[in-house]
């Protein structure tokens, strides 16, 4: 019994074979009624059933017959059986609904369903996709479910005999072997069958071709091709504590520092931190203590996968992909398997193993967690804990965060250690319905990072540094496309008066490809320029150069270490590009970064609130503590939601009690028409 939690929206079409079909009699005068369209023969749990498209639903009866036009439906934990009268039979899971559908037409609307038809031969023709997309399932006892995307996996039941056979609407056949299982999707140039798991036989034209587990058969036009599987080197990454296991060996030995490509198999633990990286999107960040048993990862046309057992610790999926391409990757947590997959072109799920089960987070992207007999989808911000026994709990979503970005506004906020995490939040009341959440670094959206869906009013987000633009797209019901709503933008700037005066901060300037955006007061502060080591790197070497001249640099330095600090003043106000360049031990050139753009401002919104206490790291005494500075004229300043007296100069002084040690003072300044700016303080403990 097969337990979905969320498979709504997903359509299959069934259509039966006009072979084997019983005939009438002879045309004698006493022939004898024909039996019904089908019966149901066993119902257990809650069943219901329909008897036409415009009738209600109501309790269906143990043995009660059916006509072509019933549908029945099945809720949690329960399954009906129904037999045709030609003596198939479907097998209906739990969390399904299966319309009969007429003479030629099966079609199952959501859920699960077992086929066995190997007692006639009749078989089935199974559609996905658009109606061209049509396989004939001949006889075998199989199990049909719908995954996402539309697609559908045909799985060999166990002991159903010697498997089963797709035949695709030409001389084109795929003999699946026993307990093997496929899966079809349905591209816009055709049809295609991938092997998940056992073999299958390639029967074309007289001729056979082996396909083994990961290969595909792809039908273009009439004509099928086999789409080979691409490996992926992927490579650990991490400190000099890095130990690995190779497949067949029985002890742990350390790793070379720039290692060679992983096999699959090889097991690999550290007390420090470490990576896995398949240089084509895929990244699994280790924490600390963690062990893993790496499992492979390969490049399959536009599909880029892997796959990893988390034996202990902690791991952090990071995928990127490009707008055509997919990319999944799986996580065998013991207690649960987790698929983590990107959405909106990017996906960041973290996977925790502890003592009493396993954790699931999903900071970007979805994830399809398997534990036990139940499926469980997750959404961005929600959260899922499995037992030690297996047993799945209930999505939880992430707080709202108390930094919100609103649609059509600009948000401002000025932190002092790390980036917060940001609340988007809808501008109007959807009434529940979903909306999808576009992030990017252009006013008008063409290349967003994030493409997120949005239920209950918000989402949150860890944002990036820097200026970013955000939108939100809503059902336009039934128009042509979705309908977009204005354009909010939200900038995330270090506070310059949060470390001495805005003089001695050291900004960090990351290597992104996108601009990053220091505001300071007096002169420029030192800048800290970083970017991720290149395996096999002696040295580095960082050109930047104004934005009127990109033909000679200003600062042309090298460096041995993945990052390069300028002193304060190094540079001027203005706009920079900048890159950095891997060198090996000779000085040629192994990687050379994107151009990253780097403006640096005196804005007075930087001096639009200065906090002179508490300073970051400060601990409340006695539970209080005091804050202390100057805002604009007029405007109104909280912290943590609770207003602060501000005299008419704009100064405010006030001690806030019940502070906790280590919490989060978050300072805001509210202004008439203007969108809200926030500042961070983080005390200490």
């Amino acid at each position: 019994m097969c337990k979905r939690l969320s498979i709504a929206g997903l359509l299959c079409s069934l259509a039966l074979a006009s072979l084997g079909c019983p005939g009438g009699g002879d045309g004698g005068k006493d022939a004898a009624a024909p039996p019904p369209w089908a019966r149901l023969t066993l119902r257990e749990g809650q069943v219901e059933v329909r008897e036409a498209a415009d009738r209600p639903w109501r309790p269906a009866v143990n043995g009660m017959a059916l006509a072509a036009e019933a549908a029945l439906r099945t809720g949690p934990e329960s399954r009906a059986r129904v037999e045709l009268r030609d003596g198939r039979k479907l097998s209906l899971q739990a969390g399904s609904q299966l319309d009969l559908g007429g003479e030629d037409a099966l079609r199952l609307a959501q859920g699960e369903v077992l086929v066995d038809s190997a007692e006639q031969g009749g078989g089935f023709r199974v559609s996905f996709g658009e109606a061209r997309e049509v396989v004939r399932l001949h006889p075998g006892q199989v199990r049909l479910r719908r995954v996402e995307g539309g697609d559908l996996v045909v799985q060999a039941e166990k002991g159903s005999g010697p498997g089963f056979k797709l035949s695709f609407g030409d001389d084109s056949g795929v003999v699946v072997s026993r307990d093997g299982s496929a899966r079809l999707s349905a591209g816009g140039d055709g049809p295609q069958l991938r092997m998940l798991m056992g073999e299958a036989t390639l029967v074309r034209g007289g001729q056979t071709t082996a396909l083994g587990e990961g290969a595909s058969f792809k039908l273009r036009m009439g004509e099928g091709e086999v789409v080979r599987r691409e490996a992926l080197a992927t490579r650990a990454r991490g400190g000099s504590g890095l130990r690995l296991r190779l497949p067949g060996e029985a002890d742990y030995r350390l790793m070379a520092k720039a290692g060679p490509a992983l096999e699959p198999g090889t097991a690999l633990r550290s007390a420090g931190p470490f990576s896995l990286d398949d240089g084509a999107g895929g990244k699994v960040e280790l924490a600390p203590g963690s062990a893993v048993v790496f499992g492979g990862a390969y490049r399959e046309g536009g599909l880029r996968a892997g796959s990893l057992k988390l034996e202990s610790g902690q791991a952090r999926v990071r995928l990127e992909r490009g707008s055509s391409a997919d990319a999944v990757q799986i996580v065998d947590a013991g207690v649960a398997q987790v698929t983590a997959r990107a959405r909106g072109g990017r996906a960041d799920v973290n996977v925790v193993v502890k003592s009493d089960g396993a954790l699931i987070e999903v900071r970007a992207g979805q994830a399809e967690v398997r534990a036990g007999t139940e499926t469980v989808e997750l959404g961005s911000g929600e959260s899922l804990s499995v037992d030690a026994q297996g047993r799945a709990g209930k999505p939880a979503r992430e707080p709202m965060p108390r930094i919100v970005a609103l649609e059509g506004l600009h948000t401002r906020v000025f932190y002092d250690r790390w980036i917060p995490k940001v609340a988007f939040a809808l501008g109007r009341a959807e009434d529940g319905a979903q909306a999808t959440l576009e992030v990017g670094p252009r006013p008008d959206l063409s290349r967003p990072w994030s493409r997120e869906q949005v239920s209950g009013g918000y989402l949150a987000q860890r944002a990036r540094a820097g200026r970013s633009y955000f939108r939100v797209l809503r059902d336009a019901g039934g128009q042509a496309g979705p309908e977009a709503g204005p354009v909010g933008s939200l900038e995330l700037s270090p506070d310059p008066v949060a470390k001495g005066g805005g003089g001695n901060v050291t900004n960090v300037v990351p290597d992104t490809g996108v601009q990053t955006r220091v505001l300071f007061q007096g002169k420029v502060p030192a800048l800290n320029f970083q970017w991720e080591a290149v395996a096999g790197a002696a040295a580095y070497r960082v050109r930047v150069y104004t934005e009127e001249d990109l033909e000679n640099p200003q600062i042309d330095e090298r460096t041995a270490e993945p990052r390069l600090v300028l002193a304060p003043g190094r540079l001027r106000e203005g706009t920079y590009f900048w890159y950095q360049a891997a060198l090996d031990a000779g000085g040629k050139q192994l990687k050379a970064s994107q151009m990253n753009r780097l403006a640096l401002a005196f804005d007075n919104a930087a001096t639009l609130m200065r906090i002179d206490a508490p300073r970051p790291g400060d601990r409340p005494e006695g539970g209080r503590i005091e804050v202390r500075g100057r805002a604009p004229v007029g405007a109104a300043v909280s912290v943590n939601g609770v207003e602060i007296v501000v005299s008419d100069d704009g100064r405010f002084e006030q001690v806030l009690s019940n502070v906790p040690a280590g919490s989060l003072l978050l300072f805001q300044l509210k202004r008439p028409g203007q969108g809200p700016v926030y500042y961070t303080r983080h005390l200490g403990r």
